[in-house]
């Protein structure tokens, strides 16, 4: 019985312990996703518009709809946020989470996220972006309650990179999804200031 015992509590102290490295580890909802595509753009009359796509298998769905917020950042335009209300969402029976704005909303029109799959954004805005000169990269991040999400194009991923023009292709997933690894620093502050 001595030895039952033994491998019991043996197996006790191994679980507790994982558990508590697991509690300990931090932002452990965030991950960093293998951007397909992604352009930013403002046209002449300075309506601004967002197609985001990411194909990866670390991927996430929420279980149920909650509220989310979409950040759009760089290193020369700060941080542009969208948020995605939790009214607009809906979770299917498949997994899959989606959202939908109808007619013409100046916002996020549209987002699916296929856990093990896919993450899809478009949107006829820039939630305040600064484009007015080249972007140097573009992170972007969506946060689905407590769940966080982010791309960062980069380097050999950024294809155009001009005023009110930014496209990029391919990019490798990052590391974390700080505000210091995606370049989210709202213009006017003072370098590493506000980074999570």
């Amino acid at each position: 019985m001595t030895g039952r015992n033994d491998m019991r509590i043996a197996v006790l102290c191994g679980t507790v312990a994982l558990a508590v490295l697991a509690a300990a580890t931090p932002d452990a909802k965030a991950q960093g996703l293998s951007g397909r595509n992604a352009i930013v753009q403002v046209n002449k009359k300075g309506k601004g518009k967002i197609v985001f796509l990411a194909k990866d298998a670390a991927i996430q769905a929420p279980s149920s709809p909650e509220g989310a917020l979409l950040e759009l950042c760089s290193p020369t335009g700060g941080v542009g946020s969208l948020d995605l209300p939790v009214e607009n969402w809906v979770v299917k029976p498949s997994g899959a989470a989606k959202y939908l704005v109808k007619g013409k909303p100046e916002g996020v029109k549209t987002a699916l996220v296929k856990p093990g799959k896919t993450l899809k954004i478009v949107g006829s805005s820039i939630g305040g972006l600064d484009m007015t000169a080249p972007l140097g990269s573009l992170g972007v991040r969506l946060t689905i309650g407590s769940l966080v999400q982010c791309a960062l194009f980069t380097g050999e991923a950024v294809r155009k990179d001009d005023a009110g023009k930014f496209s990029g292709k391919q990019a490798a997933a990052p590391a974390d999804c700080s505000d210091a690894t995606l370049g989210c620093t709202p213009l006017g502050s003072p370098s590493g200031a506000f980074l999570r």
